[in-house]
């Protein structure tokens, strides 16, 4: 039936299940679990086998340049990563496959490493997800250029693509007259990183030359239906009455809601949902 399934409900409604409340949930759970750790043991060693620096990854810490993604310095900079996570990197996981989601998830994270390991000249180590925010970020704005955004934490409105421009200026700002000159702890060559990550996931879905499936990711529809070209009337015009026919109709928006996701939607595909619903619940 479709009126229970996640489709038909809101877009923005909070799915546990979804990629994106399980890494926030994740990040709030590491971040108490290192604090309260960090409390009893009043020590920070544990910080060298999560964070990224060039000499742990070659002293045999082969996962850094993932893990770090999961370590924040402290409540604001986890709050601001949570905020990106939730407004951006959730919407931008309904518009596109799981396994690109997942793709999308580790190049933002693995440039992010490796852009900040290139131009790093003053030590330390790197932690948090802003990578990954930028890189959704990124990947968003040029699949909707022309969607209106508000650039938080100023109430102006402006599209995407002038938002996107504007980020972009800020963090190149950042990182030739900050980071270079070892001016703040603000990893800008991570966050451009991230970005061109993002960018190149947009170029893969754009181009349709697509990124490697993961094995373990199940598809919900069989093989056939993928590799089924589909037949969709640009006018979507479908005789309501016809059971078989709405039903296949249903299937083929159903298909594209599991590659897409439901923000893939147009205005009239939606509308054939709503109005199914009704019937097949009969």
């Amino acid at each position: 039936m479709l009126y229970d399934r996640s489709y038909m409900k809101s877009a923005r409604s909070f799915r546990l299940s979804s990629v994106t409340d399980i890494l926030i949930i994740s990040l709030i759970a590491f971040f108490l679990l290192f604090s309260l750790v960090g409390l009893v043991t009043n020590s920070g060693q544990y910080v060298q086998y999560l964070a990224f620096s060039p000499q742990g990854f070659f002293n045999g810490y082969l996962w850094t340049p993932i893990s770090y993604g999961f370590f924040h310095e402290g409540p604001i900079h986890l709050v601001f990563n949570l905020i990106g996570l939730h407004l951006i990197t959730r919407q931008v996981e309904s518009e596109i496959s799981t396994s690109e989601f997942y793709w999308l998830i580790l190049l933002s994270l693995i440039f992010g490493s490796a852009m900040w390991s290139i131009f790093n000249v003053s030590g330390g180590v790197l932690i948090g997800t802003s990578a990954l925010v930028l890189g959704s970020l990124t990947l968003f704005c040029l699949r909707r250029p022309d969607q209106a955004l508000t650039l938080l934490p100023f109430p102006i409105t402006l599209k995407s693509k002038i938002i996107l421009c504007a980020v972009l200026g800020f963090e190149l700002y950042g990182f030739i007259f900050s980071e270079l000159r070892s001016f703040g702890n603000v990893a800008h060559s991570a966050h451009l990183g991230g970005m061109i990550a993002g960018a190149f996931c947009f170029y893969r879905i754009r181009t349709r030359s697509g990124l490697p499936s993961f094995k373990f990711v199940k598809s919900s529809r069989s093989k056939l239906s993928k590799n089924k070209k589909r037949i969709m009337p640009s006018e979507f015009s479908v005789d309501l009455s016809n059971q078989e026919k709405l039903q296949t109709a249903v299937d083929e928006i159903l298909d594209k809601i599991n590659e897409k996701g439901f923000g893939s939607l147009t205005a009239k595909e939606k509308k054939i949902l709503d109005k199914a619903k009704g019937l097949l619940r009969k």
